[in-house]
């Protein structure tokens, strides 16, 4: 019994998933040729490409790793550090590897000479239980706190925790908060994996959706009276 012919996909099926495969890594390139020479334009065109990438080689990963070991000028730093700000829960979701968003923050975000501090932030329990912490974090403890109390992650199915946890200094990234504390929340960008005497501070249990809501308007209101 002879095998059967392996299926082609018609040519001009074939052509389109090149042609968005070379997109893809086209903008893998636009990206670390921008951070390099400080073309923020060309960086900034590359994000929906990055954003959107489904082929290996493409993608914000693939970029992340490959600016990682190169230099950036400062512009660049200051640019990364804005969309940082504005965006960064976005961004590790996009990214999708938390290796590879570490050591690209290290080569794009300004960087962290001080010492080492105590740091906090709140989060899903289940997170932290698996020990897939974020990298924001902040000096302010009813920062955290209120994110613990008030944030999305409340809603998840343990509900959310206060952490607090020593950062040496080779453990912090990037210091927004000495740098732009637009927010107010003292944000420290951060290593978890180089973090010390971890412990949790503070439980918060699961509420619905509508709930927390509520949570939210009835604390607002506290603060305005």
């Amino acid at each position: 019994m002879g095998l059967k012919p392996r299926y082609r996909l018609p040519r001009e099926l074939e052509k389109r998933l090149r042609d968005d495969e070379a997109r893809e890594r086209k903008a893998v390139d636009d990206f670390v040729e921008g951070a390099v020479t400080g073309d923020l334009e060309r960086m900034c065109d590359s994000f929906d490409g990055l954003r959107y990438a489904v082929h290996e080689g493409g993608g914000w990963a693939a970029a992340l790793w490959r600016v990682s070991t190169l230099t950036v000028p400062e512009t660049t730093k200051q640019f990364f550090l804005q969309v940082v700000l504005r965006d960064g829960d976005t961004l590790r979701q996009d990214v999708g590897d938390d290796r590879a968003l570490v050591q690209g923050l290290r080569a794009l975000l300004p960087n962290y000479s001080g010492p080492g501090l105590t740091v906090y932030r709140g989060e899903a329990a289940v997170n932290a239980g698996s020990g897939a912490h974020g990298l924001s974090w902040t000096s302010d403890m009813s920062v955290a706190r209120s994110h613990a109390e008030t944030g999305g992650s409340r809603t998840s199915a343990k509900g959310s925790v206060l952490i607090a946890a020593f950062a040496p200094a080779r453990a912090v990234i990037s210091a927004p908060a000495l740098i732009d504390d637009r927010y107010a929340e003292q944000e420290y960008i951060v290593d978890p994996r180089h973090l010390e005497e971890m412990k949790v501070l503070e439980e918060f249990g699961r509420v619905s959706h509508d709930d927390l809501v509520k949570l939210r308007a009835r604390l607002r209101h506290q603060a305005s009276t």
